[in-house]
């Protein structure tokens, strides 16, 4: 017997989503690591993350794909004191989130950024701070010492004693303020749906199955049998029918071979 078969099916294709994202983000005290909700805009912040969280939690064709959570400090402290307060921070955030939804582990992404007297340079060289050039002179020295692994604890003092201390609150206020957050990124993206009509018009597979006859005497024409067998997976059931049709030339010959 020699089976051939063919199957069919047909535009059963999920219905794509595109992906969006929202980002929430909440700033610090100088060495805090608590969220504190009188600081700030914090407080608006909570109110509209806990409201979009609970958005998400009662609409289901919504899926969260993907959380990503940063927290960032300041330059000013030390490498010791700003790695804490970024855990903490990033820590903190963290659980701001999870204590108001459940969310897998395999699809957050925890992220530390350690902001530098570098990145501190390039906001103020593109700001109109008061005597930027002193300013940036004084973090260039820092910048030097740091990369020689020298203390620049003087050099920052003298930063902070320009105008009295008035130049530091300024560089605080607009710079180091931003720079002491936490942020937290919802992805979310429609569930995939199946195009259920499209699956029900073309939910049918046909198998078509050729059988040769076995003739004893090799001076008849073979002939084989045609089956096909149509199955219908809505309804699950199988109907068939068969008909003998005469082989061609080729098969023929195929066949006179195979005696």
């Amino acid at each position: 017997y020699r089976y051939l078969l063919i199957l069919f099916l047909l535009n059963v294709i999920p219905l794509s989503s595109q992906e969006t994202k929202r980002e929430f983000s909440v700033d610090f005290r100088m060495n805090s690591i608590k969220i504190d909700t009188l600081y700030n805009d914090n407080s608006q912040i909570i109110k509209e993350l806990k409201e979009y969280i609970s958005t998400l939690s009662q609409d289901t064709t919504i899926i969260i794909s993907d959380l990503s959570l940063s927290a960032f400090a300041s330059p000013d402290g030390t490498k010791t004191i700003n790695t804490r307060m970024v855990r903490g921070r990033l820590n903190a955030i963290e659980n701001l989130v999870l204590n108001n939804i459940d969310i897998p582990d395999s699809i957050i992404t925890r992220n530390e950024q350690h902001l530098s007297w570098r990145d501190l340079e390039g906001l103020i060289q593109e700001s109109n701070l008061y005597r930027k050039g002193d300013v940036l002179t004084i973090i260039d020295e820092i910048l030097d010492l740091e990369s020689k692994n020298t203390p620049y604890n003087r050099s920052v003092l003298k930063l902070k004693a320009l105008e009295n201390g008035n130049i530091w609150e300024e560089i605080d206020h607009r710079f180091f303020n931003k720079m002491r957050s936490a942020s937290v990124i919802f992805s979310t993206k429609e569930k995939e749906i199946v195009n259920q009509e499209s699956v029900q018009k073309d939910s049918t597979i046909v198998v078509i199955v050729e059988k040769e006859l076995a003739i004893e005497d090799a001076a008849v024409v073979p002939v084989k049998i045609e089956e096909e067998m149509i199955i219908d997976t809505n309804i699950s059931s199988m109907t068939s029918k068969s008909e003998i049709v005469p082989m061609t030339e080729d098969e023929i010959g195929d066949w006179h071979q195979g005696l």
